[in-house]
Order: C-alpha cells, then sequence, then structure tokens
C-alpha cells in the first residue's frame, strides 16, 4: 500500500533514526525517492537520535583495563572511525562540527549531525541510566495507545508520567 502510494505520487512520511539509513539505502536503492528532515520539536528538542551505550561497571574486578578500553574507545580517532562505519552521530563535542565521511548516504547523515546539536544537555545524562530502555518502552506502549486505540493525549501523558516514576522507582539506577 505504501509503495503504491509512493508511486502515485503521495508523500508518506515515517519517523526513524540515523541507524535505519543504512537499511534504508541497501532496501529501497531507487525505488522512489526518499529523504530526512529534523524531527519536529517545541522549545526544545526532546527525540532520542538513537544510539547504543556502552558502559563500564564500577564494581569491575579489571578497572585499569576498562578505563584502558574506554580511553581508546573513546577518542576523538576512534569515535570518529566508529561513526563513519556505523552511520552513528558523535558522541563527543569537539567532533560535532568536523566533517564526517559517513558510510552510507552521507548526505542525509548532514541532517542529523545538524540536529543532534539541538538535544537538551542533560538528555544524554537521561538516556545513560540503566532505567532509560524502560522508560522507552513505557513512551512506546503509551503513545500507540494514544495513536492507534484514541487514547487522549492528557491520558497519555498522565500515564507516562505515572507508570514512568513507578518504574524508576522499582528499577533503581544500577550507578547511582
Amino acid at each position: 500500500m505504501i509503495l503504491d502510494d509512493f508511486i502515485r505520487g503521495t508523500t508518506a512520511m515515517t519517523h526513524v533514526g540515523q541507524w535505519n539509513i543504512t537499511y534504508m539505502d541497501e532496501n529501497i536503492r531507487q525505488t522512489f525517492k526518499w529523504s530526512v528532515t529534523f524531527t519536529p520539536h517545541d522549545k526544545i528538542q526532546v527525540t532520542s537520535l538513537g544510539g547504543t551505550p556502552i558502559v563500564g561497571w564500577s564494581k569491575t574486578k579489571h578497572p585499569p583495563e576498562v578505563a584502558a578500553f574506554f580511553e581508546f574507545f573513546t577518542s576523538q580517532e576512534q569515535v570518529k572511525q566508529f561513526d563513519e562505519l556505523a552511520n552513528y552521530m558523535p558522541v563527543r563535542n569537539d567532533l560535532l562540527d568536523q566533517k564526517i565521511n559517513y558510510r552510507t548516504r552521507p548526505d542525509l547523515m548532514a541532517t542529523f549531525q545538524q540536529q543532534i546539536k539541538t538535544l537538551p544537555p542533560d538528555y544524554v545524562a537521561f538516556t545513560s541510566r540503566s532505567y532509560s530502555a524502560g522508560i522507552g518502552t513505557i513512551l512506546l506502549e503509551e503513545t500507540t495507545k494514544m495513536n492507534v486505540q484514541g487514547q487522549s493525549v492528557d491520558d497519555t501523558a498522565k500515564n507516562i508520567d505515572a507508570r514512568g516514576n513507578k518504574f524508576i522507582q522499582e528499577n533503581p539506577d544500577v550507578e547511582a
């Protein structure tokens, strides 16, 4: 159905992240024209650009080795190489304005590289908490109820707040 709409000239939209660019490029190819744009937002950007946290446990039996790995893996050179190969956004501020030679669709990745600059500084701290994945599930469930089942915006916000706070209370951050 969606492809038929594209063939007839109708515009469609999906909300995905830069981690989907390689998959889409490999599977859509020239079937239809597609591009990316900034995620809509109000006063501040509040949508995650995705990513996979890499963490070291503070109670590890091998602190020097963990520290050495993080020093290597988070160096400017390694982060840039990882971003270029994996089509990820830089996690270092000193790379935000640098030219990243993305392997797949660098023309589209530039949009994401500009968008990441709009995220609030505290957002990164939240997304690195061990409970943030569970909060993401709650957000998905409640917004699905709103979009598919007709749950009101007010009820959705109240449910996210109540369920999210309960989840955090029951699943405190392991590093706190």
